[in-house]
């Protein structure tokens, strides 16, 4: 019987162990205006497949997606950041609550 309950017991240890990826956000302001460019995820568990979202007033935008590049969305993401900043957009990153 301690064999039955011990395979649960460790299934339970092992699952919260698994990574949780949260959307990336930046979000840009210039003269009372404010955009944003998001990373999202599909999955909480996987960085793939991914977009990168661009919304301001008049609407969003997918600018890039990845099926299967690990970190693509995240250079592009940044890349996009560094390009408004260039226009004289104020940028920061919002860092996600921790649980």
């Amino acid at each position: 019987m301690k064999r039955v309950f011990a395979i649960p017991l460790l299934l339970i240890t092992i699952l919260p162990i698994a990574t949780s990826y949260a959307d990336d956000t930046y979000i840009c302001a210039y003269n009372g205006n404010e955009r944003s460019i998001k990373i999202k995820y599909t999955y909480a568990d996987s960085k793939l497949p991914c977009d990168v979202v661009y919304e301001k007033s008049s609407g969003s935008q997918i600018l890039w997606s990845a099926e299967n590049q690990e970190g693509y969305c995240e250079a592009k993401a940044a890349e996009f950041v560094e390009k408004q900043q260039g226009w004289g957009w104020e940028c920061v990153q919002l860092i996600p609550a921790t649980e």
